[in-house]
């Protein structure tokens, strides 16, 4: 299970991707609106190096849309631990409300059987 330091780097590699992908967008968009070439079409390299940028392109789109799934997947599970540790806090303030509660009534049948105690200790000492 990734932490949170790790899926924060993830999350830049994400970007530093993201930011590739665009500029292979950008760079594909302009080869396309400036084509060069005498007669205006792009000649056999252009054309290649369009392709190779393509290719380049989807592979990074591939990549990425593969990693934001592995990091949605990461952060369910990592929403799910999240939950089951809220759930366990609510247990154990239940559980200390609980333990506060019996602790002030056993003190509460300490005063009291003090109180017998020293009621006791009176009454026999009259009758002595």
């Amino acid at each position: 299970m990734p932490n949170k330091e790790e899926l924060l780097a993830h999350q830049a590699r994400l970007l530093v991707r993201q930011q590739q992908l665009d500029e292979l967008q950008q760079r594909q968009l302009a080869v396309q609106r400036y084509p060069t070439g005498t007669d205006g079409l792009l000649d056999a390299q252009q054309q290649r190096e369009v392709e190779a940028q393509r290719y380049q392109l989807t592979k990074l789109q591939q990549a990425v849309e593969e990693q934001l799934g592995q990091l949605t997947q990461h952060t369910g599970v990592i929403d799910n631990e999240l939950r089951q540790l809220v759930q366990q806090q609510r247990q154990l303030d239940l559980r200390r409300d609980r333990l506060a509660s019996e602790i002030t009534m056993v003190e509460a049948q300490r005063e009291q059987l003090e109180q017998q105690r020293v009621k006791l200790s009176k009454e026999r000492d009259q009758l002595t």
